[in-house]
Formats: structure tokens, C-alpha cells, sequence
């Protein structure tokens, strides 16, 4: 598989799911621009979507379609994230938690991949015992120590809007900051 990460296979399925437009694939993304862009000119020039032009009531916009190649690449991955939950589920029935938390840690975010494309569910993961697996550890947006699920306090973009300090340049809606950089913005 030669997708370079989770962002760029999220961005492929929206595509493919709608051919949106880019402030589409925003929205139910919620990605920044810049890492949009940069998995669209990516997607081109692998020949994995097809860009057209569309004229509206409002002027032209850009849609995007899945090429072929695209959408086989697509099948390929979604039946690899279907093998790796069959995995997870064998290692949580048979190994143990320490086990389980030690396979995903080596692969992060690849649950909450399942949960994007419908392979599982969150309340089957809730049924399960497993839904520490979609919450994983972030790095704070800053100065990217890794920030504690537990015992960390972190905060979004809405809190930082709230108490009206300036949002660090690039921070998307999922992006975090630890108590340590909070403080940093106000001063």
C-alpha cells in the first residue's frame, strides 16, 4: 500500500464516497487546508482521482472524482483494515489487553480508521471493552510532547477562542495543546 497516511486515506474515501468538492472534504474531514491540498496533489499525481470543472449559479468549482486505480487502492486498503480488526479481535480474545495496547501502539490511529469507513462500530467497540483503542495518545500541536489521555490537561481551538488568544498558525479543529503552550499563548 503505498498511501502515505491515515489523513490521505480519509480524504481518498470522501472522494470516492461523494466526489465533493474541497470545502466538502473539510468539513467531514476536519482537516486543514494545507494537509487537503497536499493529499489532492498527491491523489493527482498517482493518477488516483480525476479533477473536473463544474460551472454553477455561483461560478466554476472543482470537483473530484476516484479514478479506476483509485478506487481499487481504496478496496485494497479497506479489506486490509478488515484483516487487522479480525487481528485485533484475536489478540484481544487470546493475549490480553498489554498485548492488544501494544499492537495498536505500533500502528496508531488505525482503529479510528475502521470506525471512519464503517468496519466497526463505536458501541461495538464500547460492547467489547475496546474503546480506549480509538482515543489515542496526540502530541500537543506546539511542541509535540505526547499529551495523556488521563492525567493531562489539554486544549482545542475552542478553548482557546473562548479565552480570545491568538490560535497557533496551521492548528486544525482535532489538534490539541497542552497546559504548558496554553499558558505561552497568553502571554
Amino acid at each position: 500500500m503505498n498511501l502515505p497516511d491515515y489523513d490521505h486515506i480519509k480524504v481518498l474515501g470522501i472522494i470516492d464516497e461523494l466526489g465533493p468538492n474541497i470545502s466538502a472534504i473539510k468539513k467531514r474531514t476536519m482537516l486543514g487546508m494545507e494537509q487537503i491540498e497536499r493529499a489532492l496533489e498527491f491523489f493527482e499525481k498517482n493518477g488516483l482521482i480525476e479533477k473536473s470543472q463544474s460551472r454553477g449559479f455561483f461560478g466554476n468549482s472543482v470537483i473530484y472524482r476516484t479514478s479506476q486505480s483509485g478506487k481499487d487502492e481504496l478496496a485494497q486498503y479497506i479489506q486490509y483494515l478488515k484483516d487487522q480488526w479480525k487481528e485485533i479481535i484475536d489478540i484481544a480474545s487470546q493475549k490480553g489487553r498489554a498485548e492488544l495496547d501494544e499492537s495498536v501502539r505500533t500502528k496508531p490511529g488505525i482503529v479510528s480508521l475502521m470506525v471512519f469507513f464503517g468496519i466497526v462500530d463505536l458501541s461495538l467497540l464500547s460492547r467489547l471493552n475496546l474503546r480506549h483503542l480509538v482515543s489515542a495518545n496526540t502530541p500537543c500541536y506546539v511542541c509535540k510532547k505526547e499529551l495523556d489521555l488521563k492525567f493531562m490537561q489539554k486544549f482545542t481551538i475552542r478553548e482557546i477562542q473562548k479565552c480570545h488568544f491568538a490560535i497557533p498558525a496551521g492548528m486544525a479543529i482535532s489538534d490539541s495543546i497542552c497546559a504548558e503552550c496554553f499558558d505561552h499563548l497568553g502571554k
